[in-house]
């Protein structure tokens, strides 16, 4: 593309001062130049959208911050590091157009009645059934947070924290009575069960957990991510959906510590995405139903809906025999010929480990018993 006019004529008119200089002019700017090359710094990043401002924003409030005059920052975004990968991205998006992840699909709020809040209303929103999400849940006894993540449904993930919740009561209650604090000794205690514990330690079941959590706890969805590309990077340190939550974690906690629930553990503990692959299908209804392959009704009859048949008890009365008169003469029986032996083969040779008898001997066993027969005949006329 053409550049703009302000851009072609900034060009012009260095090229004319740059004709009319003289040589010792000329010399200087390009002393300059070189000694302005040798004072920058060059920054080779990988371009990324995780992190909300630019890192070279980030690097020159740094450079001010600490009065880094003489540092010159030059920042270089490569997000291919080649032409092939580049080629290959922009085919990966055409071929994915309008193909979702037919597993865990978005769908619409069917929540009941005691997943609901008093007034009727969804507790999260009709957010409930949508997957791959960073969520914030917040207490409002003391307005602290807590991020996660989730793969799963939004209503599944807090159903697993508001059983921890109870499972911390109960596991305190077991083993350090009615006086218990902390964690109550139960291993899978994370910080968000730690906290809402203390909130909910007089419930006497867990449907009485959860009828508090409902009454002090907002659940909100912070970030939504596409399935089938966050599937990609699972269980690796460059995790999309981990590196979400990590970041939403540490920006909080440079704002204000005393405003989150998460502990460092969160932060610092590897990826647990589960990886597999995704069950495609296309968001079009019409070709959904031509590619849908129609079900067949099997012609087999079940075990127990198939009619027993019985056996026939006439057959098994016996019958009168006519005696046979002496005059008519008696076909003899044709003899049956005697079965034939099986011959089976003895593969084993002295100082060898012991082989069953087989009826189908390998060349392996059948070349080594010749080999054995040879020598036993040279040895028999060697001593003759």
């Amino acid at each position: 593309m053409y550049p703009t006019i302000q851009e072609s004529m900034s060009s012009i008119m260095e090229i004319e001062e740059a004709n009319n200089r003289s040589e010792s002019e000329e010399a200087k700017a390009k002393h300059k130049r070189e000694r302005d090359r040798n004072r920058s710094v060059f920054f080779c990043i990988g371009q990324s959208k995780i992190w909300g401002e630019p890192i070279s924003k980030r690097i020159k409030r740094l450079r001010n911050k600490y009065g880094l005059t003489w540092l010159r920052v030059s920042m270089s975004f490569h997000k291919y590091t080649s032409l092939g990968q580049k080629f290959n991205s922009d085919l990966n998006v055409k071929v994915m157009d309008g193909i979702i992840d037919g597993d865990l699909p978005d769908r619409e709020c069917k929540c009941q009645a005691r997943s609901k809040k008093d007034d009727g209303q969804c507790f999260y929103d009709g957010d409930c059934k949508k997957s791959m999400i960073v969520y914030e849940h917040t207490c409002l006894l003391c307005e602290k947070a807590y991020v996660g993540k989730s793969q799963l449904y939004l209503n599944l993930r807090t159903g697993q924290h508001i059983g921890d919740v109870w499972k911390v009561i109960e596991s305190g209650r077991k083993n350090f009575g009615e006086e218990w604090y902390g964690t109550g000794g139960y291993a899978r205690c994370d910080a968000f069960a730690k906290h809402f514990a203390r909130h909910c330690r007089d419930a006497p079941n867990s449907n009485a957990v959860r009828a508090r959590m409902k009454q002090i706890m907002k659940t909100e969805i912070i970030w939504k991510g596409d399935r089938i590309q966050c599937m990609k990077s699972s269980r690796t340190p460059l995790c999309k959906i981990c590196m979400v939550e990590r970041k939403e974690i540490l920006t909080r906690m440079r704002a204000d510590p005393n405003k989150i629930i998460n502990d460092n553990s969160d932060i610092y503990a590897s990826c647990k995405c589960r990886s597999r692959f995704p069950k495609f299908s296309r968001i079009e209804s019409t070709l959904r139903k031509r590619l849908t392959p129609k079900k067949v009704s099997s012609s087999r009859q079940s075990k127990q809906k198939r009619s027993r048949k019985r056996v026939s008890t006439d057959s098994l009365i016996c019958q009168p025999v006519t005696p046979s008169t002496p005059n008519t003469p008696s076909t003899p029986e044709p003899e049956t010929p005697p079965p034939t032996p099986t011959i089976l083969f003895d593969p084993n040779i002295p100082g060898l480990p012991y082989e069953s008898p087989t009826l189908y001997p390998s060349r392996l066993q059948t070349r080594r018993l010749q080999q054995w027969n040879e020598i036993q005949s040279r040895r028999q006329s060697m001593e003759v």
